[in-house]
């Protein structure tokens, strides 16, 4: 059996004349909207022609950097598709609408397609809300019993280690999947605090930190895997094609090697391929030559990192939405905006952020009232003011408070939430995700808590695709709508 990468958290296998594809996005790139898109890096083609028959399709989780209908809608509708027990009905709807056959497996049951047999998992009880849907992956060959487990965004569940593990079966390779780390320009991407607090400065992370964060779990659970298998990450907002993240795997690869923490690290392009039959597991560079690589800056995938501490030019966008009308602005705030804060302040209280709202009595200024929490809504033009909104916890309802309160807003509230009015609009009729409006880095905020319980952690849980199916469809739709594929 042989994995083939095909970019970022996609994957080929094959196993003698069986191919399944797991996670295929096939276009260079994906997200909701035409203008503001995610490209996979580094930048490839694919052959479908060269690509041959493919047996199934294995979808882990509903995420949009693993579930791009458009791809999917490229196959022949009678190859079958495989989700996991967590999937949203909303998914499979949209593939049985697409003409496909799509068969939903148990935790941890297994089904054979050719000769590779695979099951899905969902993930530990310490996963996080927002990936609350996802699944890792436990593939095998069933003429060599060569094993490789493909760990998605979710810890990993104590079943999958049971059966990787289990008597016949040869867990060769371990793909470990991650998608957050350091950016280039030295913060922490979406998870930044606008606040300056000495344990948010992502200055003294290094290398070595985020490999051992990626690959700890890995130890935990298996002990010395003969390849542990870097994934993730492969993806950027700019046209350019330059990398959003200060560490690629290439890098992080080169340092497990060199330090020997694990006995192979590999961290596989775009068209390289993983060999798991034999008595070691073999790399190959390049062996599917039906994915065609862009050529890599000269110096290489990290060609443009620069140095710890050095200043970087970031592009910088300001709205993934134009702004309102004048007309609709009044609708949306009129109903559309109090019925969603309505919803939103409920579930905000009995959150973890909630629980930091109520911890948090006094701040800069001194003693603390029932305002705690500001959204800061902004909206375009040079003398337009944003309409702030203060969760009142006396009242557990939001407030309107006086514009005047902007230029000290960071003085006054401890938490704070500040995005654009019209892509508020955009995300609340289902035209975005709220996890692209935060990494277009249209969304800031500062906090005084953990940043796993910081605002935006909270509004991606809040309006993940387990909580809000309809908004998250409506995205997946408009994506095939775009296309002309509908």
């Amino acid at each position: 059996m042989k994995a083939t990468s095909l970019g970022h958290l996609g994957w080929h296998l094959s196993d003698g004349t069986t191919a399944l594809l797991v996670n295929p996005v096939l276009e260079g790139s994906f997200g909701s909207t035409h203008d503001h898109r995610f490209f996979l890096f580094p930048r490839r083609t694919i052959d479908f022609a060269e690509m041959g028959h493919v047996d199934g399709i294995v979808l882990t989780n509903e995420h949009i950097q693993n579930f791009h209908p458009p791809s999917l809608a490229l196959m022949p509708r009678s190859v079958p598709i495989f989700i996991g027990c967590e999937t949203p009905p909303f998914l499979r709807q949209i593939l049985l609408d697409l003409g496909f056959t799509v068969e939903r497996l148990g935790h941890g049951v297994s089904r054979v397609v050719g000769t590779i047999e695979f099951s899905l998992f969902r993930g530990a009880s310490s996963t996080l809300a927002m990936d609350g849907t996802v699944h890792s992956l436990l593939a095998t060959s069933t003429q060599t019993n060569a094993t490789l487990a493909i760990q998605s965004e979710c810890q990993i569940h104590p079943d999958l280690v049971t059966q990787a593990t289990a008597p016949g079966r040869k867990l060769k390779a371990f793909v470990a999947t991650y998608n957050f780390q350091l950016r280039r320009n030295g913060t922490l991407g979406f998870l930044s605090n606008a606040f300056p607090l000495p344990d948010e400065s992502a200055s003294g992370f290094v290398g070595i930190e985020v490999l051992n964060g990626i690959l700890n779990e890995v130890s935990e659970h298996f002990g010395v895997v003969e390849a542990v298998i870097l994934a993730g990450n492969g993806y950027t907002t700019d046209m350019d094609g330059q990398p959003m993240f200060r560490w690629d795997n290439q890098t992080l690869a080169g340092i497990a090697n060199r330090l020997s923490l694990w006995s192979r690290v590999f961290a596989p392009l775009p068209s390289d391929t993983i060999h798991l039959d034999g008595s070691r597991v073999q790399f190959e560079s390049g062996a599917a030559s039906w994915i065609r690589l862009e050529a890599l800056c000269q110096e290489g995938p990290q060609s443009k990192i620069p140095d710890e501490g050095s200043e970087v030019e970031t592009a910088c966008v300001k709205s993934a939405f134009p702004a309102l009308s004048y007309e609709r602005e009044n609708e949306f705030l009129g109903h559309e905006l109090k019925v969603a804060l309505s919803l939103l302040r409920k579930a905000l209280l009995l959150s973890e952020l909630g629980e930091e709202l109520l911890r948090v009595s006094s701040y800069l200024e001194g003693p603390l009232g029932p305002k705690r929490l500001v959204l800061r809504l902004r909206r375009e033009g040079r003398n337009a003011e944003p309409l702030l909104l203060a969760l009142d916890l006396s009242r557990g309802e939001f407030v309107e408070v006086p514009s005047s309160e902007d230029a000290t807003l960071m003085r006054r509230y401890p938490f704070g939430l500040d995005l654009p009015l019209s892509d508020l609009e955009g995300l609340l009729r289902g035209a975005i995700q709220f996890w692209e409006l935060a990494t277009l880095g249209v969304v800031r905020q500062w906090y005084v808590c953990d940043r796993m319980k910081s605002p935006v952690c909270f509004m991606l849980t809040y309006f993940s695709e387990r909580l809000h199916p309809a908004l998250a469809e409506s995205t997946y739709r408009s994506s095939l709508t775009l296309r002309g594929l509908t």
